[in-house]
């Protein structure tokens, strides 16, 4: 009786209301002590056991949602940020004692997936015929594994591979069908799940800015020192920018909750704003616009949403009159390509001259070739700063048309089916796409697990 009472309780609260809030609150500690490879220990450990007790796979979601937010820019694998905040050891998580830890705590979570998806079969659920995606995940997987087949870097862009098949298809067969709750229920939770993502984010920030000496300076915000764990200014900023819609989904519900989500939405945009990051700024003023649209037409409170709306396009109106010589020059520096030209041209040469399968993730071009200022910041290699000619140089026209049908089998069933639940979370994962056409958002290791799992959400309606 005691076993028995005691995995109630267990999955009660795995499966409760305070559980992301603890996750959130260990994700904040572990980043800013830099003592992420312990907690890593405790996330895996919570993982395992939600796969072991519980039937919802929405335990495992939300610590792999707020796992990129654990590590600490002290202990990034990148070079750069070693040398600005870090310590000079970019082997922190492979060497030593540390890597066996590592290694069975990313053991322990692949594993628990594989315990929770036999044990609940959900393999029972795959149907080719009624889910549209499942076929072209499966091509897109095959895409991946032989990006590079018949070039130099084929061996060594496995790894990578693998990282984009595991992202792109292993977790989003995971959840799309690991998934037992219908879709306004998940939505109302991706939104609650948001708003800690978006509360740990925000304090990571202000924590930042309050004790980095490099952040403000000549009257502004230097956007090469806003950095948080393996993240830069532009994948933070994104990542804010794809909370956005879910958050303003959690206003539509209109519980007593409301209040606190349409804060967090305008924070999330605030700070993204701040992050310098020109394709963020982008990002989160459109989501927050084309969301608060759908409020003032659908929302319970819609005439506060339609006030609050005009009253936002009176304001800008206004500031750009006032201020229009110095928004010109804000636009001429906005518009400036920062080295995107130079990664396109790259990526077409690379296409060119491997047209079927590509030159493979890790063949786009070395570091050091590369001018200093254009040079990959994070873990990854670099890549071109454009979705598609990404896919056209590391999985050539194969990897390209398989990522189209990809896309579109994901899109257009939940836009005919027009349920808001489903279309807020599309709406979220589509932030991370819509960034793929000015950077790597997509296949970079903050926002696109969001955008996966956000996708997985939204395919949930029913029929």
């Amino acid at each position: 009786m005691r076993v028995d009472t005691f995995k109630k309780n267990t999955v009660r609260f795995l499966e409760g209301r305070a559980y992301p809030p603890l996750v959130g609150v260990l994700a904040l500690f572990s980043s800013l002590a830099g003592i992420e490879i312990f907690i890593w220990s405790i996330i895996s450990g919570l993982i395992f056991l939600s796969a072991v007790l519980s039937d919802s796979a929405k335990p495992i979601a939300t610590a792999i949602l707020l796992i990129p937010l654990f590590v600490s820019a002290r202990h990034s694998p990148s070079h750069t940020v070693s040398m600005i905040y870090g310590d000079g050891n970019t082997s922190y998580y492979f060497t030593g004692w540390r890597l066996p830890l590592f290694t069975v705590s990313a053991s322990l979570i692949l594993l628990g997936l594989v315990i929770y998806f036999i044990r609940n079969k959900c393999y029972g659920q795959i149907s080719p015929r009624r889910d549209a995606i499942f076929i072209p995940t499966v091509i897109l997987s095959v895409a991946f594994l032989l990006g590079g087949v018949g070039s130099e870097g084929y061996l060594s862009g496995i790894p990578l591979s693998l990282l984009e098949l595991v992202s792109f298809a292993i977790l989003y067969l995971f959840f799309a069908y690991g998934f037992r709750e219908r879709d306004g229920e998940l939505a109302g939770w991706l939104s609650y799940n948001s708003l800690i993502i978006t509360f740990v984010i925000i304090l990571q920030l202000a924590v930042l800015f309050c004790t980095s000496d490099i952040i403000f300076l000549d009257g502004g915000v230097n956007k090469e020192g806003v950095i948080l764990g393996w993240g830069i200014w532009t994948v933070i900023g994104a990542y804010l920018a794809s909370q956005i819609p879910a958050l303003l989904f959690g206003v539509l519900k209109g519980d007593r909750l409301s209040p606190v989500y349409f804060a967090a939405a305008t924070l999330a945009l605030i700070f993204s704003l701040l992050t310098m990051s020109r394709s963020a700024q982008i990002l989160s003023v459109g989501a927050y616009a084309i969301s608060l649209l759908i409020l003032s037409l659908g929302a319970r409170r819609r005439n506060f949403f339609r006030a609050y709306l005009a009253v936002i396009l009176l304001a800008a109106a206004l500031f750009s009159l006032l201020q229009r010589e110095r928004l010109g020059g804000l636009f001429r520096d906005f518009f400036a390509d920062n080295g995107r030209v130079a990664h396109a041209k790259i990526a077409i040469r690379n296409f060119i001259e491997y047209p079927v399968f590509g030159v493979g993730f890790s063949g786009f071009e070395g570091i050091e070739r590369l001018p200093a200022p254009f040079a990959p910041m994070g873990p990854l290699p670099a890549m071109a700063h454009n979705t598609p000619l990404e896919l056209m140089s590391a999985t050539g026209v194969v990897g390209l048309l398989s990522y189209i049908v990809y896309r579109i089998a994901s899109i257009v069933p939940v836009l005919k089916k027009r349920k808001l639940s489903c279309i807020f979370a599309l709406m979220s994962s589509s932030v991370v796409l819509l960034g793929g056409l000015v950077d790597n958002f997509p296949f970079d290791l903050y926002p696109m697990h969001y955008s996966v799992i956000a996708l997985a959400v939204s395919q949930r309606a029913e029929d």
